[in-house]
């Protein structure tokens, strides 16, 4: 048993393959961190842009005591 606490991660981006979307890179990350035990903060599964863009702003200011660091997964154009 380690003594030490691994940091809790802020996974910020695309989780859409519960709705039928292929799944990310980020979304493997994620279950593998979780896999090993990390503690990890998800967003967004909405499908609509918007909506999903007003999660991930809600998900970071709310949820910001739950995590030690964020990763962020940039996209350009229509794939956002």
């Amino acid at each position: 048993m380690s003594l030490i606490r691994k940091p809790a991660i802020l996974h910020i981006g695309n989780f859409l393959s519960t709705s039928g979307h292929n799944q990310t890179f980020i979304e493997e990350l994620s279950d593998r961190f979780e896999a090993n035990q990390w503690n990890v903060v998800r967003t967004s599964n909405m499908q609509a842009r918007f909506l999903r863009l007003v999660d991930m702003a809600r998900t970071c200011w709310f949820r910001r005591h739950d995590y030690d660091l964020a990763h962020i997964t940039v996209l350009s154009g229509p794939a956002f």
